[in-house]
């Protein structure tokens, strides 16, 4: 048994490259516990597989690859495998690999948090035919990313890799698929607006946690395996993907809405020019006057100045 899983192993390891991008997945599907893979960069296996198993016939094949091994029935993910010489005298092949482990997991929503500019609209001229109300097409656009802190130290300092922990939570959340970064760009319409309403888009999204934990591994068949302890616990945050699924509230009150942008008003009174130039066009002109712009009204003052 132990020669046959040595020849197949060796045979499909002759096919592959160390490159992570030239590996046949299809070809791994001969060794011994391989059963799919997802066609990205993971195989899996849903039968009692052990250790010793993947040094006899996994390792050799995806060493200094990209690909994961997935123990679906220990829910651990192996990889990042590495080969290393034994003795000086010995032919012997020792593998290094790292595993990885979900203890628990979830799903939560963040709060909702502006996605959009403001979007002020003004005071409706008697002479404009446009309803009293009427919808504003609002562009937004948002960013979500994944997380992982140490509890110790607050950070990842430990660089886990997102990609053991992407194929154990998506085996684990059938309807959930997390992904390490998700956007969305996009126009929602705001309901019917009034005059002076001021619109901005808030969202929230939907995510999925976990605690996670790393192990170190070596071994060489026959001689068996050895492992670390397994690490203390990493809490994992990251955004959902099947959809960049997310739910969405418009605020349309001064008190509510955070605004990045500066309002891109004029001003909230229209200006009123009667026939003889009187005291409501030079209330206007003032106003105007007093925030800057001047260049136009300063010079039809002065020519209703001569007049009189």
């Amino acid at each position: 048994m132990f020669s046959k899983y040595i020849v197949i192993a060796s045979s499909v390891f002759a096919a592959l490259t160390s490159a992570a991008s030239t590996v046949d997945l299809d070809a791994l599907l001969l060794l011994p516990g391989v059963e799919s893979h997802d066609g990205v960069n993971t195989v899996f296996s849903t039968k009692d597989f052990y250790q010793v198993s993947f040094v006899e016939s996994i390792a050799p094949a995806i060493v200094n690859s990209s690909v994961i091994f997935h123990d679906v029935s220990r829910r651990v993910a192996i990889g990042n495998v590495k080969s290393r010489a034994g003795a000086l005298d010995s032919e012997e092949t020792y593998y290094d690999w790292e595993q990885y482990q979900v203890v628990n997991s979830g799903d939560w929503q963040t709060e909702y948090t502006p996605v959009s500019e403001c979007i002020w609209r003004e005071e409706k001229d008697k002479s404009d035919e446009t309803p009293d109300r009427f919808p504003i097409s609002v562009p937004y656009n948002w960013t979500s990313q994944y997380s992982i802190v140490d509890y110790d130290t607050d950070a990842n300092e430990d660089g886990l890799d997102f990609r053991f922990i992407k194929s154990l939570l998506d085996k684990r959340n059938w309807l959930k698929k997390i992904d390490e970064t998700v956007s969305q760009s996009s126009i929602m319409v705001a309901p019917m607006i009034k005059p002076y309403d001021v619109v901005q888009l808030w969202y929230s999204k939907y995510m999925v946690w976990a605690n996670v934990q790393r192990q170190y591994c070596s071994g060489i068949y026959p001689r068996g395996t050895q492992c670390g302890a397994w690490s203390r616990y990493y809490h994992v945050d990251a955004p959902t993907c099947d959809e960049p699924i997310a739910s969405y509230m418009t605020k349309m009150l001064e008190d509510e809405v955070q605004c990045p942008n500066e309002r891109n008003a004029t001003t909230s009174e229209p200006l009123r020019l009667n026939n003889e130039g009187g005291p409501d066009f030079f209330l206007a002109v003032e106003e105007e006057e007093e925030k800057g712009s001047k260049s136009l009204w300063s010079s039809l003052k002065e020519v209703f100045s001569k007049r009189s």
